[in-house]
C-alpha cells in the first residue's frame, strides 16, 4: 500500500504523560486503558516540550491559543505501562495518537462532521480496531498478545468511565 499523503502529523518527542491522580485504569489482559479527563492548556504544552527538539513542530500545529478538554483514552501495554494509543475527544480540537514510546507520535486530527462523536469512535475502535491500530503503532508483539475477548468484556466499565467522565466535564 502506497500512502500519497501522510497520515497526521510527526512530532519527534514523547507525548505529555497522562495525569496519574485523573487517570482510572481498566484491565484488559495485555493492555490496560486508561480514562482520563483531561485538561490541555499552552502552559502545559510549554511545560512539557519548550526548548526542545520538536518546539517548532508543536507550536506549528497547536492552536493559536490552546485552552481545550475531554476524556483521554490511553492504551497501554499492560506489563510495561508504554502506552501506544491515545484517543483525546475533547470539545475544541479533537484527535487520537499513534505513539512510539521513545521515538515518535503521530498525532491525527478526527474530522467529527465525516465521523461523528470523537468519544464513541474511540470506544468503538478499541472494541472494533485496536489489533490493527496498535500495528500500526509499531506494537506488532503486544497486538499478537491481545486477547480481543478479553478486551470486550473489559469494554463496559472503560465505556462507564469515559461517559462519566465527559458528562462531568471536571478541570
Amino acid at each position: 500500500m502506497c500512502n500519497a499523503l501522510p497520515l497526521g502529523i510527526r512530532i519527534e518527542a514523547e507525548a505529555i504523560p497522562p495525569v496519574a491522580e485523573h487517570t482510572e485504569y481498566v484491565a484488559a489482559g495485555a493492555i490496560s486503558v486508561g480514562v482520563e479527563y483531561r485538561v490541555l492548556t499552552d502552559v502545559i504544552v510549554d511545560g512539557n516540550y519548550a526548548g526542545g527538539d520538536s518546539q517548532s513542530t508543536i507550536d506549528a500545529a497547536r492552536p493559536a491559543t490552546l485552552d481545550d478538554e475531554g476524556v483521554s483514552l490511553h492504551v497501554c501495554d499492560a506489563e510495561t505501562g508504554a502506552e501506544y494509543l491515545r484517543f483525546d475527544a475533547f470539545h475544541e480540537d479533537p484527535h487520537y495518537h499513534y505513539i512510539h514510546p521513545g521515538e515518535y507520535q503521530q498525532i491525527i486530527v478526527f474530522d467529527t462532521t465525516a465521523c461523528g462523536d470523537m468519544l464513541e469512535f474511540s470506544l468503538e475502535c478499541l472494541r472494533s480496531r485496536l489489533p490493527q491500530m496498535l500495528e500500526h503503532a509499531g506494537a506488532s508483539e503486544l497486538a499478537a498478545r491481545l486477547d480481543v475477548d478479553v478486551v470486550h468484556d473489559a469494554m463496559a466499565r472503560i465505556a462507564e468511565l469515559a461517559r462519566t467522565a465527559s458528562r462531568a466535564g471536571v478541570r
